[in-house]
This record gives C-alpha cells, sequence and structure tokens, in this order.
C-alpha cells in the first residue's frame, strides 16, 4: 500500500479556511495575550487517572501540578513541596508543602487533599502500582506534611511521583480525589498555573484554559515540568481541527500560532518553511499495535507471535511517514526508547519481515484460529494512528484472518479501550497507539510491559514471569545487574508479545516566529513567550 493513497483523504491545504470561531488577529485586539494551538486530538476526557492519553497530559499539565517535577534529564526535583527526604534507613519518606500553594476554587492546598490524589493515582498507574505495593501507610501528619512508611526502601519514590504522563501524579482536591479512579472525575480544579475553562469548553470543538494569577511558581529556572512554571499569556486556546490540511493553513495563516503534533504528511513542509520553528520532541514515541489478550483470538500467544513475525517496521514506517521523513522515524526498535541506555539487542532477532507472511498464516492456521472476528479500533481523527490501523487491518487480512475494522473519532476510542467484554459486549481485539519516549525508558514506567492481569493497561496480559524481573529490576544490586534484568525483559517481551513493536517517531511541533521557548520534551504552554 502507497502512503499517499492510504492518506489521500489530506485535500490541498490552500483550499480550505480555519474552523470559525478563532481568530487570532480579533484575540490580539482585545488587548489579551494569547497562544492558540491546534491539540492533537479533541480532548475527550479531562482526567488524568481515567486515561493515558498523551492529549490529556498535555491538558494535566497546564490545570495540575505535582509535588516533584521532572528536569530537562528526566530526574526528579521539589516541585509543590519544600522539602522531601528520606529517613537514613529509607523506610519514612517526608514531604512538606511549600506555602501558599492554592486549588482554582480559591481553597488552600493540603496534605490531605495531597494523600487522596497519590492513593486514586496508584491504583491506575503502573509506577504507582509498585509504590503501593512498598507502602505501609501514607498519611498527612499536618496540614503540610506527608508522611510515607514502606516496608522496604525504594529510591524511586520521587520519580513516580513526579510523573507527568501515562498516568500524571496530579494533585487535585480530596472532594475530586475521591472519585473511584476507574470513573472520571465531575470537574477540574487543579492548583497548576492555568485553569480550565469549563464554561468555554465545546467538545470537538474547542478548549480554553486562563492565566492562574494565584499560582506560586518556584524560584529555580525552568526545566521540563520543574523548577518555575510562569504562564506569560493570559489565555491558552485549542481549536480543534482534524483536519490535517486545514490545521497547517491555518498555521500558514497565522490563524493559528501552533500546530502541537505535525501530522506525517505535513513533516518536511512545516520543518522547511522559513516562517515557522519547528521543535523535535527529545526523545522518541514507540508505535506499537496493542492486543487484547483476554479475548479470542490474541490471547493464543502462538498467534500473537505469527502476527508478530510479519510485521516489518521498515515498511510499517515508510508507509506512515513517509521516505521523505526518515530522519524523523526509526526502526530496529525493541521495547525501550530507541537511542537511550537500556534499548538493547537481545531478542531483536525476532523483529519482523514480510518475508515471513507465508509461514506466518500458516503458524495462524496450526494454532487454531477459527475465523473469529478481529476488531481493530481505527480513530480517524488520528492521522498516523489511522494509517497505522488500516495497515494493520491489512496486514491480518494477508495473513488470513476475518477482519472488523471499526472507524471512529479519538474520544470514542478512548470509551472503548477499557472495555474489557467480548466485542459483541463492546469491547475490541486490537488497536494502534503510541508510548511516550520518557515513559518507556526503563521497566518502572513502562505501561505497556506490565503483566499483571486486570491491573494491567489496556490489553490486560497476565504474565507472572515479567512482573517478577521489574520487581527484580527496582532492587538490583548494581548497573550489571539491572541491564541483565532488561535484557531477560525483552526477549521475554518478544516471545510473550505483549504488543508489536511498529517502530519509532519523533513528534513535531510548529509554531509561528512571533514566539518562543516550545521545551522539547513536550508541549507546555507556560513556557511560550512572545518572541524578543
Amino acid at each position: 500500500m502507497k502512503r499517499r493513497d492510504l492518506l489521500k483523504s489530506s485535500a490541498a491545504f490552500a483550499a480550505l479556511s480555519v474552523a470559525p470561531g478563532f481568530s487570532l488577529t480579533a484575540a490580539r485586539a482585545q488587548g489579551s495575550t494569547i497562544f492558540t494551538s491546534v491539540p492533537q486530538s479533541d480532548l475527550a476526557s479531562i482526567d488524568p487517572i481515567w486515561t493515558t492519553a498523551m492529549i490529556t497530559a498535555i491538558h494535566s499539565n497546564c490545570v495540575f501540578d505535582t509535588l516533584y517535577g521532572l528536569d530537562s534529564k528526566f530526574q526528579p526535583q521539589l516541585q509543590m513541596l519544600e522539602s522531601g527526604e528520606p529517613s537514613e534507613d529509607g523506610l519514612t519518606w517526608t514531604l512538606v508543602l511549600r506555602d501558599g500553594l492554592k486549588w482554582h476554587d480559591g481553597e488552600m492546598v493540603t496534605a490531605e487533599d495531597c494523600v487522596a490524589s497519590i492513593k486514586r493515582w496508584w491504583i491506575r498507574d503502573t509506577l504507582g502500582q509498585t509504590l503501593a505495593s512498598v507502602t505501609d501507610t501514607l498519611e498527612a501528619t499536618d496540614a503540610k506534611t506527608i508522611v510515607f512508611t514502606l516496608n522496604r526502601p525504594f529510591s524511586m519514590l520521587p520519580n513516580a511521583l513526579a510523573k507527568p504522563s501515562g498516568n500524571m501524579c496530579a494533585m487535585m482536591p480530596a472532594r475530586l480525589a475521591a472519585t473511584s479512579p476507574h470513573e472520571q472525575i465531575p470537574e477540574c480544579i487543579g492548583s497548576g498555573p492555568f485553569k480550565f475553562m469549563a464554561d468555554e469548553w465545546v467538545s470537538g470543538s474547542k478548549v480554553v484554559y486562563e492565566k492562574f494569577e494565584d499560582y506560586i511558581p518556584r524560584e529555580e529556572p525552568g526545566e521540563y515540568t520543574a523548577g518555575a512554571k510562569i504562564a506569560y499569556v493570559d489565555r491558552v486556546e485549542w481549536p480543534v481541527i482534524n483536519d490535517s490540511s486545514t490545521a497547517y493553513a491555518a498555521l500558514k495563516s497565522a490563524e493559528v500560532d501552533s500546530l502541537e503534533a505535525v501530522a506525517p504528511d505535513f513533516v518536511s513542509i512545516v520543518t522547511q518553511d522559513p516562517d515557522i520553528t519547528s521543535v523535535a520532541r527529545a526523545l522518541f514515541y514507540l508505535c506499537i499495535i496493542r492486543f487484547n489478550h483476554l479475548q479470542p483470538p490474541f490471547n493464543n500467544q502462538a498467534i500473537r507471535q505469527a502476527v508478530a513475525s510479519a510485521v516489518d517496521q521498515e515498511a510499517f514506517m515508510t508507509a506512515i511517514f513517509g521516505e521523505e521523513n526518515k530522519a524523523s522515524w526509526a526502526t530496529n526498535v525493541g521495547y525501550f526508547t530507541p537511542g537511550t541506555p537500556n534499548d538493547v539487542d537481545a531478542g531483536k532477532d525476532k523483529i519482523g519481515s514480510l518475508a515471513n507472511i507465508d509461514a506466518a498464516k500458516q503458524a495462524i492456521i496450526d494454532a487454531g484460529y477459527d475465523g473469529t472476528p478481529v476488531v481493530v479500533l481505527d480513530p480517524s481523527d488520528q492521522a498516523w494512528i489511522h494509517a497505522g490501523a488500516m495497515l494493520t487491518a491489512n496486514l491480518l487480512e494477508q495473513l488470513g484472518m476475518t477482519v472488523d475494522l471499526q472507524t471512529m473519532d479519538w474520544g470514542t476510542m478512548m470509551t472503548r479501550r477499557p472495555v474489557k467484554g467480548t466485542p459483541d459486549e463492546g469491547g475490541w481485539n486490537v488497536f494502534v497507539t503510541s508510548l511516550s519516549g520518557p515513559n518507556n525508558l526503563d521497566p518502572a514506567g513502562h505501561l505497556g510491559l506490565r503483566g499483571n492481569g486486570g491491573d494491567a493497561w489496556f490489553g490486560w496480559p497476565d504474565n507472572p514471569e515479567m512482573e517478577e524481573m521489574r520487581m527484580n529490576w527496582f532492587f538490583a544490586e548494581d548497573a550489571a545487574e539491572r541491564t541483565a534484568i532488561i535484557e531477560k525483559i525483552q526477549e521475554t517481551a518478544f516471545d510473550k508479545v505483549p504488543y508489536v513493536p511498529m517502530g519509532a517517531y519523533t513528534q513535531i511541533t510548529a509554531y509561528t516566529k512571533e514566539w518562543a521557548d516550545m521545551p522539547k520534551e513536550m508541549p507546555l504552554y507556560y513556557t511560550m513567550k512572545p518572541a524578543g
């Protein structure tokens, strides 16, 4: 399948106009400083515990704050805290909040709020679950003090509480944190640099944030999600524009200031445009094909292995992202972020090839596949995921499987992924997505590698061996032992196939020359300021 045929739905951008209701010129005439950015998708959920979607993580970093933040080297630093230290034996961590922190509703932030927020978060988050397992008690001893009492030392406690994505460890009022982690919070109140303007939110059309005047930045320079978070603009507006051509036309004509995620078809155009600044993410995103391990046919390991053996990363990435953009994507990708220390070679001999299609087709027959329809979720408003879903469906058909490619928007896919039932009950068999680089540097926060069954990320693989290796990695004696465990984890992943690595890509954010300081780690709108 040729890439241009696959993506032919993109019309000529010059013939299109930006969605109505968003005029940068009109906004500036009103006297406010407004940064207008087209999001990668509609904001389907405001809750960073209920979903791991990146758009919700970006939203949440505007609205919520975290006890620790990550610097540009992905190391945790104090954020909402004035201090946070372990005892000499490592079994007690005492965290003290900074003075004057307020929620957007005007109430003061308390340690009780933070304890409730942590306890909601660690039920869902992969690293949070590990922190919970080594915690005997977590309590607020006074209005500012949070105390963890552990049953074994856990040096990654600050890393866990600093998480800005995956499931962000977002602090929220206790009344909201009382919401079940399997349900969405009813309103969005945080203590971050921007307030979410619920009364201006129009699902599928626009999202609006306003500067929180009572936010108290740290004195340290801002880095990623650590240090000073200073909102240089009065408002951030997200006009939802699903068509990539329309979005680029709006950026080119300065009707919007930024594209949060440049679609593959426009990467080479945007990066060569002298009127546009492009920022590539600091780390690759992993592209994956995720199976539902609870339902046939992918509850059968042999069938997962057969499909994986035919997933040719070079062919997939070329078709999706284009030969002309080859500098922005990678192949020979395993289960950890490419180009980082844990990107080991172990198991990569099992990366698939188109040459294996006939053998894979026979292996699926031998494994007992009975023609069960395979439901592939296809969010058509996500350019590269839409392309990846169609390619995956095409490959499964070549392998002799009956495929039901179900096209929907991203928001609908977000509501389908948590359903554990059969496709007839609203469930699914396969979806395509990306895993952000910072969460997949090691086993700690790696969503896709957890094998804890019903408590795992969508797909719910049950792999006790993987879980044991992961825990051993946390408490390894030295770097050499950790590397050996990483190699064994990757070998096991290629064998058990919790998902199939399709390759990796570098996400591009673009904005007009009138603006500066978009961070390379993640779009964080409290860093943006007028150029010069």
